[in-house]
């Protein structure tokens, strides 16, 4: 089975980080739920690319947070 890389913007993998720390900031657990929550995403992404994405076959799609 072919597995896609996933790769962040600077801007995007920002946000996750800025996420994070505000939520551990609040929440402990939360922080640890939202961390579980996005690596099976980005996990399920590798293995279905999402059906958005822009790149031919054997590339990576590319996420950007605005």
């Amino acid at each position: 089975m072919q597995r896609f890389r996933v790769r962040f913007t600077v801007a995007a993998e920002g946000v996750l980080l800025r996420l994070f720390d505000f939520l551990l900031d609040q929440d402990m657990f939360a922080a640890e739920r939202a961390e579980t929550a996005i690596t099976r995403a980005i996990d399920a992404l590798e293995i279905f690319r999402s059906p958005g994405a822009r790149s031919s076959a054997g590339h990576a799609a590319r996420f950007c947070a605005n």
